[in-house]
């Protein structure tokens, strides 16, 4: 089970960072900041959090058996974790990006809304990278 909540944060935690640091700025220095652009990022945005969904729900179950077996310590920082970037991810989904594909490009609305996006997101982030810190050093050993 320690591999599996392992697996799902890392892998959620790696998208993330990889879509911030990597593709995001890799798009915007190719396409600028277009119509096609803010779609390419707004759909990608879309799929990550819900591949962080699966990955959340993975590591939600992993956890609770985990937490059922050995009464883990840490418990709650996880779940915490998990669920304060699930909300965000849900905020992100219902709210901004709707918002932005409605919003033109350029406009002082457009940049509050861009702003408000890099804040939940790292909110986001940081939950998850937490969640997988206290869940590296949970257990001295991985459990299958």
């Amino acid at each position: 089970m320690q591999l599996l909540r392992l697996t799902a944060l890392g892998s959620w935690l790696g998208g993330m960072l990889a879509f911030a640091f990597i593709f995001a700025p890799t798009a915007f220095a190719h396409i600028g900041p277009t119509p096609a652009f803010a779609a390419t990022i707004a759909a990608t945005l879309v799929t990550l959090t819900r591949a962080g969904f699966v990955c959340a729900a993975l590591a939600i179950i992993a956890t609770l058996r985990l937490y059922a077996s050995d009464r883990m310590r840490r418990f709650g920082v996880i779940i915490t974790g998990v669920v304060v970037a699930t909300i965000a991810g849900i905020f992100e989904l219902a709210i901004i990006i709707p918002s932005m594909r409605n919003t033109p490009l350029g406009t002082h609305a457009y940049d509050a809304l861009h702003h408000q996006s890099s804040t939940v997101y790292s909110v986001a982030l940081i939950a998850v990278a937490t969640a997988f810190a206290v869940a590296t050093f949970s257990h001295p050993r991985i459990r299958y």
